[in-house]
C-alpha cells in the first residue's frame, strides 16, 4: 500500500484500497447461519477506513476504499473497470515473486490472464524512489487495446521518476535457415517508449531466468517490467510445472503489462 501510494503521489493519482471477502460455500441441502459476516465486513471497512485517513494525510494524496464479497479476481476486474483504474499493485507474502507465484495466488491468476497491468511487490520491500527500470521483451511488436499504449504504465512511471529505461532483448528461437543473430529494434522501443531515457541490450545467456536476474542486479534496477505473451519466457516462468526448475530471485518490485488482445 505504500509503494501504491508513492506512485500515486508523484503521479498525481487516486489510490483505491480494495479488499475482498471470498464467501465460504454453502450446499443448498445445508442451513447454515453467518451471525459474524456482517460484523467480520464492518471490521474491515472500519481498517480500510483508518487505513485511507493515515495515508491521505501522510502523502497528502486522495484515497479511497473499496470492499466487495466475491472471488477476489471477479471483483478486482469489476472494481478496475468501475474505477477506470491504470494500474494494480499487489504485494507477495514470500521474499521471491516469482516463487510466489508459482503457488496458485490471486496474483498468479491476474498474470496468466495477462487483462491488467500489474505490478508486484515483494515483502518487506523498502520504497526508494525509481532510478532505473528494466524492461526484458522479446522482438515481437505490442498490439494496441482501445488505441492505447500497452506500455503507458511504464513510461507514467519513468516520467514520474525521470528513471531511465533499459530494454534488455531475449533471445527468441531461430528459424530453421536463419543467420543466427536476431536484430535488435532499437528504432520501434524508441517510437514505443518515445521521450524516455533509454539503453540496450541484449541476453545472451540460454537460461532466461538466470540472466535476467543477473541483469537486474547488474543495472542495479529499481523496477523489473514485462509484457507476459503467450508461449514466451514469462508464460513458462508462471507454468507450475516448471516450479522446481526456477531459480529466479529478484527481489526488486516486477510490473507485468498486458499484451492486447489482438496478441496470439
Amino acid at each position: 500500500a505504500e509503494y501504491a501510494a508513492h506512485l500515486a503521489q508523484r503521479t498525481n493519482a487516486r489510490l483505491v484500497l480494495f479488499h475482498a471477502v471470498e464467501m465460504p460455500f454453502v450446499a443448498d441441502e445445508l442451513t447454515v447461519s453467518l451471525p459474524h459476516l456482517d460484523g467480520l465486513n464492518q471490521r474491515h471497512l472500519q481498517r480500510l477506513d483508518e487505513m485511507a485517513v493515515q495515508m491521505s494525510h501522510r502523502f497528502g494524496i486522495c484515497v479511497e476504499h473499496r470492499l466487495r464479497v466475491g472471488h477476489p479476481s471477479v471483483m478486482l476486474n469489476q472494481v478496475f473497470r468501475e474505477e477506470n483504474a491504470d494500474l494494480v499493485v499487489l504485494r507477495l507474502r514470500g521474499t521471491n515473486p516469482i516463487g510466489r507465484l508459482l503457488m496458485g495466488s490471486l496474483t498468479a491468476t491476474l498474470l496468466r490472464e495477462a487483462k491488467l497491468p500489474v505490478l508486484v511487490v515483494p515483502r518487506d520491500f523498502v520504497f526508494h524512489g525509481i532510478r532505473h527500470i528494466l524492461f526484458a521483451c522479446d522482438f515481437r511488436p505490442l498490439s494496441r487495446t482501445n488505441a492505447s499504449n500497452p506500455l503507458s504504465p511504464l513510461r507514467a512511471i519513468a516520467k514520474a521518476f525521470k528513471a531511465t529505461v533499459e530494454v534488455m532483448h531475449l533471445p527468441q528461437p531461430l528459424a530453421a535457415g536463419h543467420d543466427g543473430e536476431t536484430p535488435v529494434r532499437e528504432s520501434y522501443w524508441e517510437e514505443q517508449l518515445q521521450g524516455l531515457q533509454l539503453g540496450y541490450t541484449f541476453l545472451y545467456e540460454e537460461n532466461l531466468d538466470h540472466g535476467i536476474d543477473q541483469g537486474v542486479c547488474d543495472s542495479h534496477a529499481d523496477l523489473l517490467a514485462m509484457v507476459p505473451h503467450r508461449h514466451t519466457f514469462f508464460q513458462r516462468l508462471l507454468d507450475k510445472s516448471n516450479v522446481q526448475k526456477m531459480a529466479f530471485h529478484t527481489r526488486v518490485p516486477l510490473l507485468a503489462l498486458p499484451a492486447g488482445t489482438s496478441e496470439k
